[in-house]
């Protein structure tokens, strides 16, 4: 319970970015999870350091983690999870630039979404191989999995999400097209005040 509620708390420092905060209190959690015995609550710490580790660009780091609770997961059918952890491996591995390595492991983390039916899930997947395919170039690609993540959170709880693959469309379009660009700067927009009020409600 202990590893449990210091989990919960350590995701609100990552959403706010507080990437320090939240990292000191997944080490807790991943320790006090080592002492109880649910298999899961010792994934999702190591789960979420792999994110913040690829958040700050420390990419050996966020593998090992993500690794760790890869194997985890594989070994005591944890699928639900599955999704964010090959998502975050295929985000590491393209910021390495591994692209073939990094589209196996996005093929495999939207399956898996898919197959949970996990909509937030499913938008991490879809942005990972957006800004995979822009990181190298393939724009058509780009966009296609952009609109896909917006679509997966659209009509949820979890519309701010939109506000990335938003800017990175905003950013494709604004020297080509001006009805796409102040479309998605619309959405763009919308996310990110729903994002500013989710972290003051978080603080």
């Amino acid at each position: 319970l202990l590893a449990l509620a210091q989990n919960q708390m350590a995701h609100i420092y990552k959403d706010r970015e507080e990437y320090d905060k939240a990292l000191r209190l997944y080490n807790m959690a991943k320790y006090n999870a080592k002492l109880g015995v649910s298999d899961q609550m010792v994934v999702w710490p190591m789960m979420n350091m792999g994110a913040v580790f690829l958040a700050i660009n420390q990419l050996d780091s966020s593998l090992y983690y993500s690794r760790e609770a890869y194997g985890k997961i594989q070994n005591n059918d944890m699928s639900r999870n599955l999704s964010l952890v090959l998502a975050n491996i295929g985000s590491a591995y393209s910021m390495l630039g591994n692209s073939s390595e990094a589209a196996r492991f996005f093929k495999v983390a939207v399956d898996s979404a898919l197959h949970s039916g996990s909509s937030r899930y499913l938008y991490f997947a879809y942005l990972g191989l957006a800004e995979h395919y822009n990181r190298f170039k393939q724009q058509d690609s780009s966009i296609y999995y952009s609109k896909k993540a917006i679509e997966a959170v659209q009509q949820t709880v979890f519309s701010y999400l939109s506000f990335k693959p938003a800017k990175l469309l905003t950013d494709v379009y604004q020297n080509t097209n001006a009805d796409s660009t102040i479309k998605y700067l619309k959405i763009y927009r919308a996310a990110n005040d729903s994002l500013f009020n989710t972290r003051a409600n978080q603080q």
